[in-house]
C-alpha cells in the first residue's frame, strides 16, 4: 500500500514537471511532441534548441553573433602614437635644435557656401603680393574665413596653436580711451583715416615668413606681410605708427588714426600733413571707412561722443 502510493505521487510529480525536451508542461518527456525533434544547435535528437543544454557552445554562439570579433590583441604603442594621441588629430610635433616646437596642423573643411569666395580671396592676396605660393614648409596653420559687411571674406591664419605659444610676449603700451579724447578735446572738427588690411601692410624678413605659412584647400600659402591672428601684432603696429606719426597732432590706435582741427585751415593743414607722412611710408587707406570733416567719432562703438564737447567714453574691447 504504502509503495503504490509512493508510485503514484512519482507519477503525478512527472506529470506536472516542466518537460526537459521543450522546457515546457506540464507533461512527461516521453510524451513531448518534440520527442523525435533533431536540436539545431547540437544536432542531438532529445531536445529543441530552445531547452539545449549545451551551454558553452550556445554561450560562445551568442558572443559570436553579438560582437563579430574574429581577433582582439593589445600591442604598445610605440612612442609616436602616444605623443600623437596626447595632442589634437592630424596634428604633428617635432622640436628642433633652437628647441622651437614646429607644429604643422592639416588644412580644415572650408563651408561650400563660402568655398568660392576663399579661393577669391587667395588668389587676390597672392595677385597684390600679400601671399606666395609654397611647395613644402615645416610650419602649417589652418586658416579661419570670417565675413565682411562687403559680401567678401577675410582670411586668418589659426595661429593659435602653432606660432603663438613658442612667442615672447611684447610688452608695449597701448593708449587708453581717456589719453585719446584728452587729445582731441576742445577742437571743432576731426577726421578718421581707416588704415587698409592694417597689419598686412608691415613687411616681414625671411625668417618670420616661415612661421606664417598657411594650409589651405588649395595646398600651402606663405605671407610675405604681418598677418591677421599672431599675438604680437597690436604691439607691433602700435610701435610702428607711433615711429611714423611722432610729433603729428593725431590721437592713433592700431588701424585707426583721429585727427582734429580748431579752424578749417588748421584741421585742413594737419590732415596734409597726415596724408603725406602717411604716403610716405606706403601706409594706404580704406576711402570707404574714413570720415572727414566728422563732429562725432564712430569707430568707437562705446564713446560715439563728440569731439567738440570732449566727452569721454569707454574704448570698446578692438
Amino acid at each position: 500500500m504504502e509503495l503504490s502510493r509512493k508510485f503514484a505521487k512519482a507519477n503525478a510529480m512527472s506529470e506536472n514537471a516542466v518537460c526537459y525536451r521543450c522546457e515546457k508542461g506540464p507533461h512527461k518527456p516521453s510524451n513531448c511532441y518534440f520527442c523525435n525533434a533533431e536540436c539545431r544547435k547540437c544536432q542531438k535528437k532529445e531536445n529543441i534548441a530552445a531547452a539545449c543544454r549545451s551551454k558553452p557552445d550556445s554561450v560562445a554562439r551568442k558572443e559570436k553573433r553579438k560582437c563579430k570579433v574574429r581577433h582582439v590583441a593589445e600591442t604598445e604603442k610605440s612612442e609616436e602614437e602616444k605623443t600623437d594621441s596626447a595632442s589634437a588629430p592630424d596634428l604633428k610635433q617635432i622640436t628642433n635644435e633652437d628647441n622651437w616646437t614646429i607644429l604643422s596642423i592639416s588644412a580644415r573643411v572650408v563651408p561650400l557656401a563660402i568655398r568660392e569666395k576663399v579661393e577669391l580671396e587667395l588668389n587676390r592676396l597672392v595677385k597684390i603680393g600679400v601671399l606666395e605660393k609654397v611647395d613644402y614648409s615645416d610650419w602649417a596653420s589652418p586658416i579661419v574665413p570670417v565675413n565682411k559687411t562687403n559680401d567678401s571674406v577675410r582670411i586668418c591664419g589659426d595661429f593659435k596653436a602653432t606660432v603663438n605659444p613658442s612667442l615672447n610676449p611684447k610688452e608695449y603700451p597701448m593708449p587708453t580711451a581717456e589719453e585719446i579724447f584728452a587729445n582731441l578735446q576742445g577742437e571743432q572738427k576731426c577726421s578718421k583715416l581707416d588704415l587698409n588690411g592694417a597689419y598686412l601692410q608691415i613687411e616681414l624678413d625671411d625668417e618670420s615668413k616661415e612661421l606664417v605659412t598657411i594650409n589651405t584647400p588649395l595646398g600651402l600659402y606663405r605671407y610675405k606681410l604681418l598677418p591677421f591672428g599672431i599675438s604680437e601684432n597690436g604691439a607691433i603696429f602700435q610701435e610702428t605708427l607711433d615711429k611714423i606719426l611722432s610729433g603729428l597732432p593725431t590721437a592713433h590706435i592700431v588701424d585707426v588714426v583721429l585727427l582734429t582741427g580748431f579752424y578749417d585751415s588748421e584741421y585742413l593743414e594737419n590732415l596734409r600733413s597726415v596724408l603725406d607722412k602717411l604716403q610716405d611710408f606706403g601706409i594706404r587707406l580704406n576711402p570707404d571707412k574714413c570720415e572727414f570733416f566728422a563732429s562725432r567719432i564712430f569707430r568707437f562703438r562705446a564713446c560715439q561722443s563728440r569731439v567738440l564737447n570732449g566727452i569721454r567714453g569707454k574704448l570698446k574691447r578692438l
